[in-house]
């Protein structure tokens, strides 16, 4: 019978150090591969669906009252209940609310990007029992006030 042969310990931590090498290259390269087959069929095709709304289909409205009229047609599409729509200074946009609070809009931006915000934000305000007073979307970040 073939007998084993023993590993003095010097022998056998100089074997795991190079076990230990070759499997972390081997995880390198296969790592490596991935990362170039995910490039290559990928294609600029996100890996994930965005839960924002597209915005590179925006269309941009020349006047303030086609600007109004969309407004309001979207407000009434998204069921956004809303007593008034004043224009503002600059391109701005006041919505007045049902329930009292004030919306800053402006036309520089999407507004249906905006108004899914505004649909959003009230949704979860009343979820919590919360008034909205007023609330500015032209900004990157929403400026909220509450009663």
């Amino acid at each position: 019978m073939w007998s084993r042969k023993r590993l003095l310990k010097k022998e056998h931590s100089a074997f795991a150090r190079k076990r230990l090498l070759v499997i972390s290259i081997a995880c390198g390269a296969v790592g490596v591969v991935l990362v170039l087959t995910g490039l290559f069929v990928q294609k600029g095709e996100p890996l994930f669906a965005s839960p924002l709304p597209d915005t590179s289909s925006s269309q941009k409205i020349d006047t303030s009252q086609n600007v109004s009229k969309e407004t309001r047609d979207l407000l009434k599409e998204k069921s956004i209940e809303f007593s008034s729509l004043s224009e503002s200074k600059g391109k701005s946009f006041v919505i007045t609310l049902k329930n009292g609070g004030e919306v800053i809009i402006t036309d520089e931006k999407d507004l249906d990007e905006q108004l899914a915000s505004l649909q959003r934000i009230v949704a979860q305000l009343t979820m919590e029992g919360k008034k909205l007073k007023r609330l500015d979307l032209r900004f990157d970040r929403p400026i909220l006030v509450l009663q």
